[in-house]
């Protein structure tokens, strides 16, 4: 947990200094060039695309790169209620490359699917379909990078020895990149889709557990971030509509801001929530062991 909070720690750092420096530090030279504009035309102007495409390529990459490493370590590391096989250390760093390209593969579909619905949410909440369509769509990737660039696909798959029987054809495709969302916006008692994977731990014959009744620190932090983006997003994009001549009115600067505060925020709560129950644990623990004593 420790090496799961310093790492979203350090990205979160890492987000915030992007943005200040491929947005605020920009948008505070345009100012000084568009001083004397009229505010109509300050926020037609559209942020610019070489810009935004370099902030939404360092997000997607490392929000993939981040969740891949850290779920497939997650899956070797010992579990009390799970039994892992022995293995030589060879397999066991086969296993953990494995773990990680699968990962980046399926967390890479689930942005890009992700990124077309909130591209779409985008042009509901106020975003123009006909002008800066290609600015809209690099906004939309990075909203989606961070509100679910830590969820994966494969979440599912905590111990490969576990055979999980599902639904056949297109439906059990869908079901791989839904199925975890679901988990991760409900929680742990989220009911199971209609001829899904039962929400409660899966259990085999010998023993250990799997599926999405393993509700792991990494889940609660990513409710969190899932919840806080979408909150304070909307907000945000108020700022479109206004007419003050601010700079970070252009588009699509106010959905950047959004989300990144949103990420932040929503890890901040995230860290400390886990961070709480494990102290609140620790000290019901400790208080039923003296009153074991006494």
């Amino acid at each position: 947990m420790m090496l799961l909070t310093i790492v979203l720690i350090l990205n979160c750092w890492n987000l915030v200094a992007d943005m200040k420096i491929f947005v605020l530090d920009l948008l505070e030279q345009d100012a000084i060039e568009m001083e004397r504009w009229d505010p109509t035309e300050i926020i037609a102007v559209p942020f610019p695309e070489d810009n935004l495409q370099y902030l939404v390529f360092r997000c997607f990459v490392s929000s993939i790169l981040i969740s891949s490493v850290l779920y497939a370590l997650e899956k070797r590391r010992p579990q009390k209620s799970t039994k892992m096989p022995k293995s030589s250390d060879s397999e066991v760093i086969t296993t953990i490359v494995v773990d990680i390209l699968r990962n980046t593969v399926s967390s890479t579909i689930l942005q890009l699917l992700l990124a077309v619905v909130i591209f779409f949410l985008s042009i509901l909440l106020g975003a123009s379909p006909w002008k800066w369509l290609w600015h809209t769509v690099l906004a939309s990737l990075y909203v989606s990078s961070l509100t679910f660039g830590f969820i994966q696909s494969k979440r599912c798959d905590v111990n490969p020895d576990v055979n999980v029987k599902s639904s056949e054809g297109s439906g059990a495709y869908i079901r791989l990149f839904l199925d975890p969302i679901v988990h991760i916006m409900i929680g742990p008692e989220s009911p199971p889709l209609a001829g899904g994977v039962e929400s409660t731990a899966v259990q085999n014959s010998e023993g250990s557990t799997s599926g999405f009744g393993s509700w792991t620190a990494f889940d609660q932090i990513n409710r969190c971030v899932v919840y806080s983006v979408m909150i304070i997003t909307v907000p945000f994009m108020i700022l479109n509509i206004l007419d003050h001549g601010d700079q970070i009115q252009r588009w699509p600067v106010p959905i950047l801001l959004g989300s990144t505060v949103g990420h932040v925020v929503g890890v901040g709560f995230g860290v400390v929530s886990v961070w709480g129950s494990f102290g609140v644990r620790s000290v019901r623990r400790r208080m039923r062991e003296k009153s074991r004593l006494a």
